[in-house]
């Protein structure tokens, strides 16, 4: 059983960072698991919502390698792609962030998707930090549970 079949149609969704590299990127180990879940997102039967922290986590190596066309492609799939929702952080996820904080012992980065993920209604966040599993607003599934 995949990680796509834990989600029914229809759901919203949410990941962070390391999920949406291993599919930029086409990690050796992950891929295969979290291909099926873009192309669901792309093809309409999942909604994603994601914060806008994800692009300046995503971005970090790109831009200090100099790697434009990479940054570029990371561009493009939070902020033009159908399927995709990236939601800024405004002063109600900011504290819903700290309450997530105080709660759940997240870092900061964490806490802000995790925040995304609830004030979005998302049903599910994918992720490979089994720390979101502390958050109970939403299903957690941690990618290497599926490899």
């Amino acid at each position: 059983m995949g990680l796509i079949d834990e989600i029914l149609a229809g759901s919203r969704i949410s990941f962070d960072a390391n999920t949406l590299i291993y599919y930029v990127e086409e990690h050796p180990d992950f891929f295969a698991v979290v291909d099926p879940l873009f192309e669901s997102i792309l093809a309409g039967t999942f909604a994603a919502y994601l914060s806008v922290i994800i692009l300046t986590e995503v971005l970090v190596a790109p831009l200090r390698d100099g790697a434009v066309t990479l940054a570029d492609r990371y561009r493009a799939i939070l902020n033009r792609t159908r399927g995709f929702s990236t939601q800024t952080l405004d002063e109600q996820t900011a504290e819903r962030a700290a309450l997530i904080r105080s709660q759940y012992t997240l870092r900061t980065p964490d806490a802000v998707v995790a925040a995304t993920a609830i004030g979005a209604a998302c049903t599910h966040l994918v992720t490979k930090d089994a720390r979101f599993r502390r958050v109970n607003e939403f299903n957690t599934l941690v990618i290497s549970d599926f490899v």
